[in-house]
């Protein structure tokens, strides 16, 4: 598996470490790569930025014992990304969270974004402060050809170690309120909605069977809420250290999970957050190191 590190050079963050972690575990083939920005003044201080980053990057891995592959670039960073992506057929994008609040999301969502557009291959954003193993994961899904992607992907990865991995599925009930408004009794409510439950739970079950290489493994939680709130909610309580996301592809432009779910849920998960293309090859599918 060949794995792809972006990094914006800022000290405190773990995404080098993430992506040597992912390279060791998955016996892959690293770059770690930093775009310059081409801003003003140029010359000379734009050619002193690019040596400074290029020895930021040697020194970093100077005692390492397996140095990756390192590459610094002068340009728009999700641009070069994706071309350095697409050039060398890598599997997996590691990058690092911009920071919370920035007026510039230089690094983080809107690189995943352009990653995922451009390139269709998985990111994976680093939010935690270390790179330590992930004992828990939670993978959000529907019953769609994407999530069905994003759940083989993450299997595919192995990454944690627990027999059991957490999968949250949030819907909304249809008609609830309408039944409410029409003046049905509460017990009947209750009763409806339990069927109702009963059918998603079924049918999240049917694709667990169909998709998943070992369907028994996961604990299923059914939130009964809007997608974004669900989501968050459930990775409030179980406090993952990784959450993984399918994306969707809506015209030209792919779209996590149904529209700016992904979006929202990505920007607010204090862990770290993987999203994935549909038609992602994992590791025995992807080009081998």
């Amino acid at each position: 598996m060949k794995i792809l590190c972006a990094t914006d050079l800022r000290p405190g963050t773990a995404v080098i470490e993430r992506a040597q972690w992912l390279a060791r575990k998955l016996s892959g083939e690293l770059t770690v790569f930093h775009a310059v920005a081409p801003d003003e003044p140029r010359g000379l201080a734009l050619e002193q930025r690019v040596w400074r980053a290029d020895a930021h990057l040697r020194a970093r891995f100077d005692t390492a014992t397996e140095r990756p592959h390192l590459r610094v670039r002068v340009g728009d960073p999700g641009r070069r990304i994706a071309e350095i992506v697409n050039e060398s057929a890598t599997d997996l994008v590691v990058l690092g969270a911009s920071a919370r609040g920035a007026s510039s999301r230089v690094f983080g969502r809107s690189i995943a974004e352009r990653v995922l557009r451009d390139t269709r291959r998985p990111a994976l954003i680093v939010r935690q402060d270390s790179a330590r193993e992930y004992a828990r994961v939670l993978i959000a899904l529907d019953v769609s050809s994407e999530s069905a992607a994003a759940l083989r992907f993450a299997e595919s990865l192995a990454l944690t170690q627990e027999e059991i991995t957490f999968l949250v599925h949030a819907y909304r009930p249809p008609y609830a309120g309408m039944l409410a408004s029409v003046g049905t009794r509460f017990d009947r409510i209750d009763m409806q909605a339990e069927a109702w439950r009963q059918e998603f739970e079924t049918g999240v079950r049917q694709f667990l069977r169909r998709h998943s290489k070992d369907p028994w493994r996961y604990r299923l939680i059914m939130a009964v809420d809007r997608a974004v709130p669900g989501i968050l909610a459930v990775a409030e309580r179980i406090q993952p250290d990784l959450l993984v996301l399918g994306t969707r592809a809506q015209g030209l432009v792919l779209r996590t999970l149904t529209g700016s779910v992904g979006n929202e849920v990505a920007d607010a998960a204090s862990c770290d957050v993987l999203l994935v293309p549909p038609r992602a090859a994992g590791p025995a599918e992807g080009t081998a190191a």
